[in-house]
């Protein structure tokens, strides 16, 4: 991403989390419009105006996660992941999910790591079981210090923290 685009969304982030969702938008608009991601992936977690109601955010929301997901843009692919996996939004769907965790994996995401790590050493989400993988990703996610990724790798390994 191009360096002026991160300091926008950093000015972004920090006008949102002031809870200043105009100065946001007015940050993020020229951003959007042209495909930047991660001013997508922004985007789609707040409400633009008291206007837009819960159901427009939520069409909004899982529009803009697919669109990343289209994008190749891991953290929308992880968060598009953890929707199919807790039926946020769409149905269930743990083959989807664990699909979802293994791209976002691949394009190295931290959280990414462990979900498909979990999915690797449980063979769960339609995925092919292989403990030896599963840890060799729970141990990148624990090297990247993604949450909860010592533990379950302790757990797995029957070892203690």
């Amino acid at each position: 991403m191009d360096a002026s685009y991160s300091e926008i969304i950093v000015r972004a982030e920090d006008a949102l989390n002031s809870g200043n969702t105009r100065k946001t938008m007015a940050l993020l608009r020229p951003l959007i419009e042209k495909g930047v991601p991660a001013a997508l992936f922004l985007y789609s977690h707040f409400c633009i105006s008291t206007s837009e109601t819960d159901s427009e955010f939520d069409e909004r929301r899982i529009g803009i996660l697919h669109v990343l997901n289209d994008l190749g843009y891991a953290p929308g692919i992880y968060e598009l992941g953890v929707c199919y996996e807790t039926g946020d939004l769409v149905e269930v769907d743990k083959n989807i999910a664990a699909a979802l965790y293994k791209k976002a994996a691949e394009l190295g995401y931290p959280k990414g790591k462990l979900s498909h790590g979990l999915d690797l050493y449980h063979g769960s989400g339609g995925i092919k079981k292989s403990r030896a993988l599963g840890l060799k990703f729970i141990r990148l996610a624990m090297d990247d210090n993604v949450e909860g990724a010592e533990v379950e790798w302790h757990r797995l390994k029957g070892t203690r923290t």
